[in-house]
């Protein structure tokens, strides 16, 4: 077969299968394969093979929010440096109805992209432990000297992020794994326990916070690992006071900072961290002053350098907060249609399970909303709404609700 034929035959849903690898590599490839099948969306729509009106609210709120993001920047000082962010951000709508495509048209689909997941995320795992034991990944790629471990991502101190934002997927990848080999349930128990390991050595507090969510609800709800979540958030427990007894890094990130942390927020002296407290003042000061549009998209790395807003620690490139970024920098009305997508998350979480027919797609739709609800929890500190790393993550597990709720479909799991 010629170059020109295997390109021709070249299935584009491979690429989705490769984002959650891709994802670790950097900016570069993510994006890549984000614009890939952004463009591949387009291509759908134009030649009607997705019927984009089936998802009206999904496809208004997108455009709605678009817009806002323009007349931001349109009425910002610094029009120049942000109309590019509103401009692409549509770009996610297409990203979305492309992975709808490939889940209506693509045998097997679904259960190819859970088990390349699978793979993908365990082999992180396995890759941050290998560092966190011998000092280097199996990359060689060696433990930064702040001690935290951060496997293929290098210096970017995202391990813990990338973990626990996808950990509601892992899980429905291993129900996925368990329906076809029903291997013996304590193997779960192990995976879990594993990962609960890989982010409290990566030292991400928040992400370890996320994990703990997620087990919440488990126990909550009958669903696949609701048995498991019980053991789990008990040995976890255990093994990260093993770790902080036995761990001086450990210990300090996750004790002593901590309660050094908590102690200064009840006392009033700041919100989390001096440095984060800081952004969230200057953020809300510029949202006062901004108070419907905000001051652009990314704008906020701008406007902190004015000497009305500018204290110490309190500039850079985004408040560190998704929801206090949106107040500073788009303003009011798109906070409201975040804020209202993240409460809606929450209680579809609960009507899952409380109308639940005894479905066994039910607890696929229960953890892709928990996905999205820990992506979008408001009361920690977070990158930036604008960054395309996170967007990704935000974006696969509203594609996979989409298709799931049209006509109320049903995954098959083989």
């Amino acid at each position: 077969m010629s170059i020109s034929n295997k390109i021709r035959n070249f299935d584009l849903g491979n690429i989705f299968f490769f984002i959650p690898l891709l994802l670790v590599t950097g900016p570069f490839l993510p994006d890549l394969g984000l614009v890939i099948l952004s463009i591949f969306g387009i291509y759908l729509v134009i030649k009607k093979k997705v019927d984009y009106k089936k998802y009206k609210i999904f496809f208004g709120l997108s455009i709605l929010l678009t817009a806002l993001f323009l007349i931001s920047s349109l009425l910002s000082n610094y029009t120049l440096e942000t109309l590019k962010y509103p401009i692409f951000y549509f770009r996610y709508v297409f990203f979305v109805l492309a992975i709808i495509y490939f889940l209506q048209n693509k045998k097997n689909f679904l259960r190819n992209f859970f088990f390349s997941f699978f793979f993908i995320y365990s082999f992180v795992l396995l890759d941050a432990l290998v560092q966190f034991i011998f000092l280097k990944d199996l990359f060689l790629i060696p433990k930064p000297s702040n001690l935290r471990v951060t496997a293929m991502f290098g210096d970017e101190l995202i391990l813990g992020s990338y973990i626990s934002r996808l950990y509601p997927i892992y899980l429905i990848s291993i129900i996925f794994i368990n329906k076809k080999y029903n291997y013996p349930k304590f193997i779960n128990v192990l995976l879990i326990l594993i990962a609960i390991l890989v982010v409290s050595i990566s030292g991400e507090r928040t992400a370890v916070f996320s994990m703990f969510i997620v087990f919440t609800f488990c126990l909550f709800f009958k669903n696949f690992f609701q048995k498991t979540s019980l053991i789990a958030i008990i040995l976890s427990i255990l093994f990260l006071t093993l770790l902080i007894n036995n761990n001086e890094f450990i210990k300090q990130r996750f004790y002593i900072e901590t309660k050094n942390q908590i102690t200064e927020t009840l006392q009033g002296k700041h919100i989390i961290s001096k440095f984060h407290h800081a952004h969230y003042i200057t953020a809300m000061k510029i949202s006062k002053d901004n108070f419907f549009f905000g001051v652009g998209p990314k704008s906020f790395r701008f406007e902190c350098k004015k000497d009305k807003y500018n204290i110490p620690h309190a500039c850079s490139t985004h408040p560190h907060n998704t929801y206090i970024q949106l107040l500073s920098e788009t303003g009011i009305f798109s906070f409201i249609i975040v804020i209202t997508i993240f409460i809606y998350c929450f209680f579809k979480i609960f009507k899952v399970k409380l109308n639940s027919k005894k479905n066994e797609n039910d607890d696929i739709k229960f953890f892709l909303y928990i996905a999205l609800f820990i992506s979008l929890w408001p009361f920690s500190p977070t990158g930036s709404f604008f960054n395309n790393w996170l967007n990704i993550i935000y974006y696969i597990p509203i594609a996979f609700i989409l298709h799931l709720d049209e006509k109320n479909k049903n995954f098959t799991y083989l």
